[in-house]
């Protein structure tokens, strides 16, 4: 018998709340790098983000001594006053961080809750469970989650904090995340986000938030415009509330909301949260704005001017729904399903209209995925039936199967979760299933052509002196919200304008959107001297342009890099600065210093009892430690005579000239023949007597002995 899968993704008008279950690890090792703060905060802005009608309970590591009887049941009905416990209350505590904790909170959901019910469970950690011992009775824990996951329909998401990729790796390995891996096969499920810094704390939050509440993460450039301090919403969808969230840390402030107009009329600012944690020389705020959802016009007035900061997430007024259905239509429980591999299924996918049971008009750039294992299966749409259709054939192992559908901007919905243990296949006749017909080519209408562009790198909004040299950012240009093919690309012409200076590739294929654009890298980031630069808020313009269907299109994106010390900055400058400086200084110094030449030498001839010595020749020569000395000329050392080299003559100093002249046995003094007397003596340390070529010095000693010094210049 053959059987079809038909899966159908309703849209209704009553969005059910959701059950979020919180483990939050309030261990001591929490406090290492001030995580604690930051899941606080990031906790605090989950909240917010919620519906009054959702359910929001917490169990914290600390209540180990209590078997974690105590849950927080968080009252979203007064989420001002949560806030405040939360900031007080959740600090770091605990001596451990027991697996009992999820097994507890498991057990309770499974009481609490139903499978018509949305029921999450989150698990906030950032070491091993047990220190990194062995949990006990590991093979009961998993079979009791097993029953628990099928019996609610239970979507678990953890999200790990360490100080670096091998940390986190060595933490989703671990035995206690191992059993979920084991109980959903491959899948979306249980989505593992990881956190390395303070900052990734509060972006993984905020997706798993996003992903909570149905809203896409993707952005679309057009979804609201901003005028100075105005800045004004219409949305394509109906609506069950829009929310606005502005975020500021340190001495950054919010944007204080001052007006709210519906189609021009005032209207009263009734919910508005402030998450907020002021902790350690740390401060994190929000200012959260909950306005009941319309398809009208929207336009919130504030005191400054609207920053890039405000994120404007609407909530459509809608549900998703997969379900499995028979040959005969009859639907199949989500939950562990067993059916034989290389099974074909037809998957049949609708979107319908909030307020009845009519299908939704085609909207140009709604994605509908199939994810089935590590697969990701896009349904195509078919115009003639307005339906999107595809086919399942089913592989060997446990896999898990759930739709998505997205619209940028606007809503991500993730539908119910189906375990498939794919056994081994069934003997049969191979039939052939058919494909659907194609049908003949009708002619399109024109489409809208409406330009955007993500400018994103591998990081977040924030980022490091270290991401900016090691990270990538990429520029990729999509029509109707979708990614361009080479054609396309080809007829657009980019020109970008940023703050920072750096090279802008050619057009070319980028592996890591699949899609075609631009590679840009900054070059100002670490120069020769180590130099970096830039810091602080930088804009980046781009101006893209179709020149054969006469269509411009600009977007900014204000990147936020990583503030550092002058220190830090100018540094290493300063210091090499200072090295070169005193480099070149010495290397003029030795430049410039006086130096005996070979052919400069002392000539002493000596008479003593009327008997004449041996002429004697001594070349003027340095220290090797004089010789290296910049700025001090060379000295030679000649029977007490201190020798200083100069240009064109030798200088004597008047030091060493006088201490041999006062010798009890010198009796007269001549220089070139001129008598010299103690009273025309030359006196301190810098005077100098100077020699030219074959000057000379004669002592006349008491004795009759005399001896003369000639400086001589013989080549």
């Amino acid at each position: 018998m053959k059987r079809i899968l038909c899966i159908f993704l309703l849209f209704f008008e009553i969005v059910l709340s959701k059950n979020i279950y919180v483990v939050y690890d309030d261990s001591l090792s929490m406090k290492k790098e001030s995580r604690d703060i930051y899941a606080n905060y990031a906790l605090q802005t989950l909240a917010s983000l919620l519906s009054e009608d959702d359910n929001l309970t917490i169990t914290r590591m600390s209540d180990i001594k209590e078997d974690f009887r105590n849950k927080t049941i968080v009252n979203l009905k007064d989420i001002n006053s949560e806030l405040k416990y939360f900031e007080k209350n959740l600090v770091a505590k605990s001596q451990v961080t027991p697996y009992r904790s999820i097994e507890t909170i498991v057990d309770y959901m499974d009481k609490t809750s139903s499978k018509d019910e949305s029921n999450w469970l989150i698990v906030i950690t950032d070491g091993e469970f047990e220190d990194g011992k062995p949990i006990s009775n590991i093979e009961n824990v998993k079979n009791a989650i097993s029953k628990s996951v099928q019996k609610i329909n239970l979507k678990p998401i953890f999200l790990l904090i360490g100080s670096n990729q091998k940390e986190l790796e060595k933490y989703e390995n671990q035995e206690g995340i191992r059993v979920w891996k084991e109980i959903f096969g491959e899948g979306e499920f249980p989505k593992i986000f990881k956190a390395s810094n303070q900052k990734d704390i509060i972006t993984k939050m905020r997706e798993i938030a996003q992903l909570l509440t149905s809203k896409s993460s993707k952005s679309l450039d057009d979804i609201y415009s901003v005028n100075n301090n105005k800045l004004e919403f219409n949305s394509l969808f109906p609506l069950s509330k829009i929310i606005f969230l502005d975020q500021a840390e340190g001495e950054e402030k919010l944007n204080t909301l001052e007006k709210i107009y519906i189609d021009g009329k005032e209207i009263n600012i009734d919910k508005q949260y402030k998450p907020l944690k002021n902790e350690r020389k740390i401060l994190l705020a929000a200012n959260v704005i909950h306005i009941e959802g319309n398809n009208n016009k929207i336009i919130l007035e504030f005191k400054e001017n609207v920053t890039k900061n405000i994120k404007v997430l609407p909530e459509v007024s809608a549900k998703f729904k997969v379900s499995l259905l028979d040959e005969e239509g009859k639907e199949l429980k989500n939950g562990l399903l067993e059916i034989p591999s290389e099974e074909k299924f037809n998957v049949t996918a609708k979107l319908l209209k909030g307020d009845s049971n009519e299908l939704l008009d085609y909207v140009d750039g709604t994605e509908v995925i199939l994810n089935y294992g590590n697969k990701k299966i896009p349904l195509k749409y078919n115009k003639e039936k307005n339906i999107y259709e595809g086919v399942l054939e089913i592989e060997k192992g446990r896999k898990s199967i759930d739709g998505t559908a997205e619209f940028p901007g606007y809503f991500y919905y993730q539908s119910d979760i189906y375990i498939i243990e794919g056994t081994s296949p069934k003997p049969k006749v191979i039939k052939k299933i058919e494909e659907p017909k194609p049908e003949p080519p009708k002619p399109e209408p024109p489409k809208p052509y409406i330009m955007s562009v993500d400018i994103f790198s591998e990081i977040n909004d924030f980022l490091t002196q270290e991401d900016l040299v090691k990270k990538q950012f990429y520029i990729i240009p999509k029509i109707n919200g979708n990614n361009l093919s080479e054609e396309d690309i080809s007829k657009i012409e980019i020109k970008l304008k940023s703050d920072m200076s750096g090279k802008l590739s050619e057009k070319k294929y980028i592996d890591l959107v699949n899609s075609y654009g631009w590679e840009y890298t900054p070059d100002l980031y670490s120069g020769v001297l180590n130099f970096k630069n830039p810091q602080g808020e930088k804009k980046v313009e781009v101006t893209l342009e179709n020149k054969e269907k006469n269509k411009i299109f600009k977007d900014q994106r204000v990147l936020v890099l990583e503030k550092i010390s002058f220190w830090s900055a100018f540094g290493n400058l300063i210091l090499k600065g200072i090295l070169l400086l005193t480099g070149l200084i010495l290397i003029i110094g030795y430049i410039k210093k006086n130096r005996f030449k070979k052919e400069e030498k002392i000539i002493i001839e000596e008479i003593q009892d009327n008997f004449k010595k041996p002429v004697i020749r001594k070349v003027l020569k340095s220290t090797f430690l004089n010789t290296i000395t910049p700025y001090k000329d060379d000295e030679c050392n000649i029977d007490g005579f201190i020798f200083v080299a100069n240009k064109g003559f030798v200088g004597i100093t008047a030091e060493s000239f006088a201490k041999l002249f006062n010798r009890s046995s010198v009796n007269k003094v001549y220089i070139n023949g001129d008598y010299i007397d103690k009273d025309e003596l030359k006196t301190g340390k810098k005077e100098i007597y100077r020699l030219y070529n074959e000057d000379n010095i004669e002592f006349v000693f008491d004795n009759s002995g005399r001896k003369k010094y000639i400086y001589k210049i013989e080549k």
